[in-house]
């Protein structure tokens, strides 16, 4: 279908599973692009989010159906027993690429889980990267940091402020034009409607004013292994233990499951396996927003308070870093984690292939001595993973902001944010 189309990195991965798949279902947050990514590889489409579609699929589920392939179902969770009649409507036709199914949120139950199995595939789909918002020179290709002795080069084109902007801005389709005050407005009512109108659909809604003081305590430990407790003491969320004055962390992690079906939120898990027999592992999972300007949107961050507050700034960085190598690896079907130890040693972000082979990465701020502290920590890593998987390493990489882009003369290569691609 004919519409002006921002081409997004999972695009090659869409156009694959539509051939070997009956249908695809692309998730993911609100505002994201998943209708115009739909409408953009179907030839035919019934928005459910429109209240009289809706009202016509309930009357007739059949209605849905109707369409020249690939037909769009845009919102389809509005009517989750739709899914059963997809995929019988798959099983019916034998052939591929019938349907795209897009939404916002996931339903309660499991439906997905089984009733779709080998028939619909499921492809996430994120705001966009720097490389996407057409942000990035381009100049280093984010697989080459999987082949080994890789040597890069990238120009320094972008200063901080170019981060602190993107940084706020965010990377939603919808608002790549704005700046300012404006865009901050936006996101916060973006929060608030996700509160007030999308976990209202949900089996048990959350309270709405514990689920906004939730969120500020996430913004204010964006990047961190922040514990429940932690956040349900700063969120006020559960009954408090009067023995031990502390809040039950079992409504809190409720909430924290909520923000994730809705796609807001997603946990980055650590790096389980392959280390040292003398290294313990802590294995607690940080928080992350799907997209840093939540964060900064949410705090009333403004270009002033992040340029004065560097600790803030460095967390809020490695979250838009950690954003954009998400996306870059989904498209190689990469797994990003991170790495932690008892003793507090930790890096960034490790990113795992299906055939074992792995990259890690430093994010820090551009300054001599933060690239130096972050290549200083990803050679001690050698000493923490065990020799069989050491052997399976691509590279080390400490991701920057307005340093360019070089590989050093002991092999860590030094990447500034804005010249990865892919």
């Amino acid at each position: 279908m004919e519409h002006n189309y921002l081409p997004r990195v999972v695009d090659k991965k869409i156009k694959e599973m539509l051939t070997i798949s009956g249908g695809i279902l692309i998730a993911g947050p609100r505002d994201v692009g998943k209708t115009e990514t739909g409408i953009h590889f179907s030839n035919s489409c019934i928005l459910l989010g429109n209240t009289k579609e809706l009202d016509k699929v309930k009357l007739n589920t059949e209605e849905a159906l109707k369409g020249k392939t690939p037909h769009l179902i845009d919102e389809w969770q509005f009517l989750p027993s739709l899914f059963n009649d997809i995929k019988q409507e798959i099983d019916s036709r034998r052939q591929f690429g019938q349907f795209i199914l897009s939404g916002s949120s996931a339903p309660d139950d499991d439906i997905t889980m089984h009733s779709g199995a080998g028939r619909i595939s499921k492809i996430f789909l994120r705001p966009m990267s720097l490389f996407e918002s057409g942000n990035s020179s381009n100049e280093v290709n984010f697989v080459s940091l999987f082949k080994s002795k890789c040597k890069i080069s990238g120009t320094q084109k972008c200063n901080l402020e170019f981060y602190v902007d993107k940084i706020l801005r965010g990377g939603w389709p919808r608002y790549i034009n704005l700046k300012g005050q404006k865009v901050k407005s936006v996101i916060r009512k973006y929060v608030e409607n996700i509160v007030d109108i999308d976990m209202r659909k949900l089996k048990s809604p959350p309270d709405s004013m514990r689920m906004y003081e939730l969120t500020k305590a996430l913004a204010r430990n964006v990047a961190t292994q922040a514990a429940i407790k932690t956040l349900s003491r700063e969120a006020e969320t559960g009954s408090i233990d009067k023995k031990n004055n502390e809040y039950g962390d079992k409504t809190t992690r409720k909430y924290l499951d909520q923000l994730s079906q809705v796609y807001v939120l997603e946990e980055l898990q650590a790096w389980k396996t392959h280390a040292r027999s003398s290294v313990r592992l802590l294995e607690k999972s940080k928080w992350y927003f799907i997209d840093p300007s939540i964060a900064t949107a949410i705090l009333d961050m403004s270009y002033e308070k992040l340029m004065n507050d560097k600790n803030y700034f460095g967390f809020i960085f490695e979250s838009l870093a950690i954003r954009d190598l998400r996306i870059y690896a989904d498209a190689i079907d990469g797994v990003v984690y991170f790495f932690k130890d008892s003793n507090g040693f930790d890096v960034d972000a490790i990113i795992e292939l299906p055939d074992g082979s792995w990259s890690a990465f430093e994010i820090k701020l551009g300054s001599t001595e933060g690239i130096e502290q972050g290549a200083a920590t990803l050679k001690n890593l050698k000493n923490k993973v065990d020799e069989k998987k050491m052997k399976l390493l691509k590279s080390l990489n400490v991701v920057t902001t307005n340093t360019g882009s070089y590989t050093r003369s002991d092999g860590i290569n030094i990447i500034e944010l804005a010249n990865l691609f892919i």
